[in-house]
Parts: C-alpha cells; structure tokens; sequence
C-alpha cells in the first residue's frame, strides 16, 4: 500500500505496507525475535500487526514505512527492512527440520505489496521488482513475481 501524504513542505511522503508470511515460525520464539529486530534496525519502520495461523505453522507480519518518491536510494529503509526480515528468517529456519503446512513453498511463503486508496499500481509493482531482486541477489534463492509486479500478470497459481 502506499498513500501519498501532503507535508507542510515542499515534499510529498508516500507511506508503504507490505506482507510477509514466514512458515514454520510459530513454535520458534528464537527466529520471531530475530525475524522482529531486523525491521527495527531501520528508521521509520514498524511492524504493526503480527498474526498466527498455528493450523499452517505461519506468521504474517505487516509492516509499514513511510519514504519520499524519487529518493536516491529508491525506497530506502522500507526496501532493506524488508530483504533483512526475509535473511533473518533464512538465518533461524532450518530447511531440513522444515515441517510447516502451508501451501506456499519454502520458509518465506511470499511477501507482498498491496495498494490503498489512489495508489500508483506501477510503484508498487516497482518496489516489488526492487525487493524481490535484492533478496535473489544477496540470499542466493530463487524468486517469483506474479501479478502486476510481473510482465505476463501471472497469477501465484501458476508458480
């Protein structure tokens, strides 16, 4: 989600939410700590909802922040505090023990971008595109993009 907020100065602050579900995490209290302080490592980055779904053995985290358009470094904090959440989870969760039920694959069962209000579809398929290429290129693991974040809108479905 990201909401334009009008700033007493000259700049526009966008505000952006993301998802991020992470299985076999509930009965690890040492990776949820760990998985929590990597977004608290970035200014202006919060959790603000955690949610369990024990039949599945998951966790969803939203997390919010908010960044000027066009920045230098494109979505700053939000972007690197997103990635860190994904590494930390890679970092706590053995693959081999791995024993969570929901239908995704892997530890990290997806992460998304959603949109509110008059939101620039193209933005947040963008940051989706950022984010996803961080977390392929410094963690080594494969990743998907689907709907408007990829070119032929696929669905998950289809992965």
């Amino acid at each position: 989600m990201f909401v334009e907020l009008e700033t007493r100065g000259m700049l526009k602050l966008m505000l952006g939410c993301c998802k991020v579900y992470i299985s076999e995490s509930c009965s690890r209290a040492a990776a949820l700590v760990s998985i929590e302080k990597a977004t608290k490592l970035y200014q202006g980055v919060a959790i603000v909802n955690k949610f369990e779904y024990e039949a599945y053995n998951l966790v969803g985290y939203i997390i919010v922040s908010e960044f000027t358009p066009n920045a230098i470094e494109e979505f700053g904090a939000f972007r690197k505090a997103v990635v860190a959440m994904v590494k930390a989870t890679f970092d706590f969760i053995d693959l081999e023990l791995h024993c969570g039920t929901h239908p995704w694959p892997g530890v990290v069962g997806h992460v998304c971008f959603h949109l509110l209000a008059q939101t620039s579809l193209d933005e947040t398929a963008r940051l989706a595109k950022l984010v996803a290429t961080d977390i392929g290129s410094s963690l080594q693991v494969l990743t998907f993009l689907f709907t408007r974040a990829f070119s032929s809108s696929m669905e998950g479905q289809g992965i």
